[in-house]
């Protein structure tokens, strides 16, 4: 039986965040902090978290899964409003006070070394962290399944229904960036598609 503590930590913005630790049988000084992919959640994937923080556990890293505030399509953030957040509302930047939240956790109990490893849309995530912050306490990063997002709903929708896509978009974001886009393009707001979707964003 691992030793799993289920653990609820708070970004700078209030956003509450929540996750599990495996901590290591002996004392170590690195951690690796798994980054969830698009609309996943901390619980997800159960099989590869408990094979992934046994190996972990036995080789002397912390093992830290949280939620970031794009877990599920759409969920409530735990401030005093409870706004909406979610995939479908979240703002791709404010990874970087989730990720900051998790590496700032896992510090206060004494890690010293980070270890990201982004999977899928995490992938983009924690690029983007270190571009950002250069924070110098991530010492190895793993990009597991990363993809364009941009190349794969092509693949899907085809070149041209993703650029009308697009171009509605950008006419509901000059209106109110919360609006969402046509269900026939999914279940996502126009800031989020364009994110998404549109060549040069920070998400792609």
């Amino acid at each position: 039986m691992i030793p799993v503590l289920l653990s609820r930590i708070k970004t700078r913005d209030g956003v509450t965040l929540e996750g599990i630790v495996v901590s290591p049988k002996r004392k170590s000084k690195t951690a690796l902090i798994w980054l969830h992919g698009l609309s996943s959640r901390f619980s997800s994937g159960q099989t590869l978290t408990k094979e992934l923080s046994q190996k972990c556990r036995e080789n002397g890293i912390g093992y830290f899964k949280f939620n970031n505030r794009g877990h599920d399509i759409i969920n409530r953030d735990g401030r005093g409003k409870k706004r909406l957040q979610g995939a479908c509302f979240e703002k791709f930047e404010n990874c970087v006070l989730d990720i900051r939240a998790v590496i700032s956790f896992t510090r206060k109990l004494g890690y010293k070394n980070i270890i990201l490893a982004g999977h899928s849309t995490g992938a983009n995530k924690a690029l983007y962290y270190l571009y950002k912050t250069r924070d110098r306490t991530v010492r190895g990063l793993m990009l597991l399944g990363p993809i364009s997002d941009i190349v794969a709903e092509t693949k899907r929708i085809g070149k041209q229904k993703l650029s009308k896509g697009v171009k509605i978009a950008r006419e509901l974001e000059n209106k109110k960036s919360f609006s969402l886009i046509p269900p026939s393009y999914g279940i996502w707001t126009a800031r989020r598609y364009l994110s998404l979707y549109r060549q040069g964003s920070a998400e792609d």
